[in-house]
């Protein structure tokens, strides 16, 4: 029997049942999991699945209550183009209070407003890029793509801290640095080339970005 598993928001499997029964017993899942099965109804508690046990020793292939990967990551084209289409909105949206400030050159007024434009086009975007980014682990370049950033072990969403602070903010840190920031954001770049396609950035973070 081939068991599928919802959790977290995120759908895992199939695991054979021993497999299933292991992952119980280490924590990995949870009684109250949903879970479906060919010729199940419907998803339903884990507990409900027939032949599952709450405690059983872990499975060689349960071990750190790691799970198998399900999803297909990211290829480097998608990333690449998830980064361009982030950039070409960003000027987008600064290019209207751009204008206004650059045509009202000789004119002080016109100036304040189109600067006042611009900043706010940067809040806004900026909020909705952190909201996207926190609550589904896509920018909206990401989203076009049909791309987002998850944890490396589980899958589930990293979160504020990891995509805004270790995935982010560092690595912004770091590429400001004079000289050797420049040189880090090119090997940072070309690490999406490995095989796992992890930037330098997914390594501090501990995520990767899989297709969505």
């Amino acid at each position: 029997m081939q068991i599928y598993i919802f959790k977290e928001g995120q759908q895992f499997g199939p695991y054979s049942l021993e497999l299933v029964n292991a992952c119980i017993a280490n924590g990995t899942f949870q009684l109250s999991d949903r879970a479906w099965y060919q010729g199940a109804a419907d998803w339903a508690p884990l507990a409900t699945v027939p032949g599952i046990v709450a405690a059983l020793p872990p499975h060689p292939d349960a071990r750190n209550s790691s799970l198998k990967s399900t999803l297909r990551l990211a290829t480097a084209g998608s990333r690449l183009w998830a980064m361009t289409l982030d950039s070409l909105i960003g000027v987008g949206c600064v290019l209207p209070g751009a204008i206004v400030f650059i045509a009202g050159y000789s004119d002080k007024q016109m100036m304040i407003a189109g600067a006042c434009v611009v900043l706010l086009a940067v809040l806004i975007l900026a909020i909705v890029q952190l909201y996207m980014l926190t609550l589904r682990g896509q920018t909206i370049g990401k989203r076009l793509m049909g791309i987002k950033i998850v944890n490396l072990n589980d899958e589930a969403l990293p979160g504020f801290f990891k995509i805004q602070v270790l995935r982010g903010l560092v690595p912004g840190l770091l590429a400001a640095v004079p000289y050797i920031g420049c040189l880090f954001w090119i090997v940072d770049s070309c690490f999406i080339f490995r095989d796992d396609r992890r930037c330098i950035h997914d390594l501090i973070a501990g995520t990767k970005v899989v297709v969505a």
